[in-house]
């Protein structure tokens, strides 16, 4: 029976590798140090959208957590390849089919999978309920990114979360590395990221 172990260790293995390169950015000097913490998060974000992906399919293939425990999967049986999984989502059940899947919001996910699995199935309700996260880390590499109007806009909402207010002309690698946070803002946004992940995996 296929498990999600796989995606569990590719989580550990890379966070505990961007986590070594935050415990040395004190040696790096000046704006050096902040492109390297958005770098980080970018990884992080990315990891985190692949892993979500991965997981999601191999779930409505029939793959087990890793706890060994089955998704409650609402089709009669299990699809047989990750393309037909990813079919499914757009179409099974679905009087107008999604067009683009998106992995990087909670309600985005959850869309995907709602013809699938029940609303409180394990792996949706996990992500569900860190959506808050979810959309801060996103905004954050948004910024990164494309550091556009738009994405400056939804940034400050993530400085107003964590500040108490808006501060313009605020970079994202100086936030995540502001002594102001103890641990710092891109240490407890990688933390963050892997405790929801193996969380939804069950690991």
């Amino acid at each position: 029976m296929p498990v999600l172990d796989g995606q569990a260790k590719r989580v550990q293995a890379q966070l505990d590798t961007a986590l070594r390169v935050v415990g040395n950015l004190r040696t790096i000097e000046g704006l050096s140090r902040q492109y390297v913490a958005e770098l980080i998060v970018v990884r992080v974000f990315a990891l985190f959208e692949a892993i979500v992906e991965e997981s999601a399919c191999r779930l409505v293939c029939g793959a087990s957590y890793c706890d060994g425990s089955m998704p409650a999967l609402l089709r009669s049986h299990p699809t047989r390849s990750i393309a037909l999984a990813l079919e499914a989502m757009k179409r099974h059940g679905r009087l107008q089919p999604i067009t683009e899947l998106r992995w990087s919001k909670a309600s985005e996910i959850s869309k995907n999978l709602e013809s699938l699995f029940p609303p409180n199935e394990h792996f949706v309700g996990i992500l569900r309920g860190h959506g808050q996260f979810i959309s801060d880390l996103r905004k954050v590499r948004n910024h990164i990114a494309h550091g556009n109007r738009g994405t400056s806009i939804r940034f400050q909402e993530v400085i107003s979360n964590y500040y108490g207010s808006k501060i313009p002309g605020l970079p994202p690698g100086k936030m995540l590395l502001s002594s102001r946070f103890q641990p710092l803002l891109v240490e407890k946004f990688c933390r963050q990221a892997g405790v929801i992940l193996r969380a939804a995996l069950r690991a």
